[in-house]
């Protein structure tokens, strides 16, 4: 796949031979919608490392004797240090896809995001102070800040990995999605059947007889709980759940047209993250990172099967840029 090599991640210009020019095509997401998502991201674990933690009847806030300007670097086990470097990693990553911009030199960019996920993470620090159930630690800092740097720099290899799996779904999917208005309003229909079935089999069992907690449970390493279940019974469940977001992206498709890529990865993203964060209120429950990234792996899986039985080199005759005959 080309343009994924390291350059990418201090470059953003435009500067080779084959990105030259407007995009004939659509933006995946854009900006804006980008901006939303990095603001919603971060405002989940800012609160997810400051919010109230009260199941053992302590109070949320205590008043500080003295604010401690440089808290100590205190030893941390590694099931912390890996906790805190997953949370930080979506915060480098946010932070970049804010902070960024088109034609200017992307280690500025780089560089400010890590500053502002150190500064994001020190302050979260003075704040536990004020916490009885928080440990207040430099040695979070580092973590986080490393973490932090490894998201930066994977901004612009996503972005532009998810550019190129659109602009191959915009060649290969959308001459053919302009033709199934036919099957839209039964893929409508079955789109509609489908999406509270999936959130359904998403969300915790029995929701209506729980009990809803205050302290949100998040297990912030993917698949921490899953590596305990026997392995075919872990095959199983990320088969089924992948299969389910590949299903859903496979009726969007159908429903939206050419608009179908982007709406289709919006649809699952939010049916991924919006369960979760339900899971996460619900007692005897958790909200985890595995689904979101099952559901991006079951969009990816059905863009890339219908690129592959939709390859114009196969099915439809060469065209030019304009959409006509090649000229002689």
């Amino acid at each position: 796949m080309p343009g994924l090599g390291p350059a990418c991640v201090f470059r953003d210009r435009r500067t080779d031979e084959t990105s030259g020019g407007t995009p004939a095509k659509p933006p995946v997401l854009r900006r804006r919608t980008l901006r939303w998502a990095a603001v919603a991201v971060l405002t989940l674990i800012v609160w997810g490392t400051n919010g109230p933690l009260g199941a053992d009847g302590r109070a949320w806030l205590r008043p500080v004797d003295s604010w401690r300007w440089s808290p100590a670097w205190t030893p941390s086990g590694w099931d912390d240090v890996a906790t805190n470097f997953v949370v930080y990693l979506p915060v480098g990553f946010a932070f970049r896809l804010l902070v960024r911009r088109r034609g200017r030199a992307g280690w500025a960019d780089f560089t400010l995001a890590i500053a502002l996920s150190a500064t994001l993470s020190y302050l979260t620090e003075l704040a536990q102070q004020a916490m009885p159930a928080r440990v207040s630690s430099l040695t979070d800092v580092a973590v986080n800040t490393a973490a932090a740097a490894c998201g930066a720099l994977a901004a612009p290899v996503a972005q532009r990995g998810l550019r190129a799996v659109h602009a191959a779904a915009h060649a290969h999917l959308s001459p053919w999605l302009r033709n199934t208005a036919p099957l839209r309003a039964g893929a409508k229909l079955a789109l509609l059947v489908a999406l509270p079935l999936v959130v359904i089999a998403v969300l915790p069992s029995h929701l209506p007889s729980r009990s809803w907690q205050a302290e949100p449970c998040v297990n912030w390493v993917p698949f921490a709980r899953d590596f305990l279940l026997p392995l075919p019974v872990l095959i199983v469940r990320t088969t089924e759940r992948v299969a389910l977001f590949a299903g859903l992206t496979g009726l969007c498709l159908l429903a939206a047209g050419r608009r179908g890529v982007p709406l289709a990865l919006l649809l699952v993203g939010a049916v991924a993250l919006g369960t979760q964060v339900v899971r996460g209120f619900v007692a005897s429950s958790a909200a985890d990172l595995t689904t979101p990234l099952l559901a991006l792996a079951g969009w990816l899986l059905a863009v890339r099967v219908g690129c592959a039985f939709r390859n114009p080199s196969r099915t439809a005759p060469v065209t030019n840029a304009r959409g006509g005959p090649p000229r002689g």
